[in-house]
């Protein structure tokens, strides 16, 4: 009786065992369906473009330059206009209907002289500076697209 009933503990045990595996393998098999229906493959990746569609950063420079020239021109008309000094002789007959008798020319000193040549290459340096800026600026924009 002994050797029966441990054939039929360890026919048992075996028979808990493949019950066992057999759950964990229906198991696996589930989630693996499941997982089958929620995993996608990237059939055509996604590509960049070769340059952007908007703004058109050549047009918006250019207009930026072109509305900077215009305010320039037009501060400048806008200053020309207001301003009320009299420069040369010709331009105070104009004014006033009185012959000029004398004019005294303006003397210049090597001081005032000094600073009229620093304030004319700062003038220029600093235009070129802006122009080069711009240009790089544009060049950069049209390469980069």
């Amino acid at each position: 009786m002994a050797e029966i009933s441990r054939g039929y503990e360890e026919s048992k045990s075996n028979y808990n065992s493949l019950l066992q595996k057999q759950m964990q393998s229906q198991l696996a098999t589930s989630l693996e369906k499941r997982q089958q229906g929620e995993t996608f493959r990237l059939i055509d990746p996604a590509s960049l473009p070769e340059k952007p569609s908007a703004p058109n950063h050549l047009l918006v420079s250019l207009g930026g330059l072109a509305a900077g020239l215009a305010v320039g021109f037009g501060l400048t008309a806008l200053l020309e206009i207001i301003n009320v000094r009299v420069w040369h002789e010709n331009e105070l007959e104009g004014i006033v209907p009185i012959r000029v008798l004398v004019s005294i020319p303006h003397l210049v000193t090597p001081g005032e002289q000094n600073r009229v040549a620093k304030k004319l290459w700062m003038e220029r340096g600093a235009a070129a500076a802006m122009f080069i800026l711009m240009l790089a600026g544009n060049v950069y924009v049209f390469l980069k697209g």
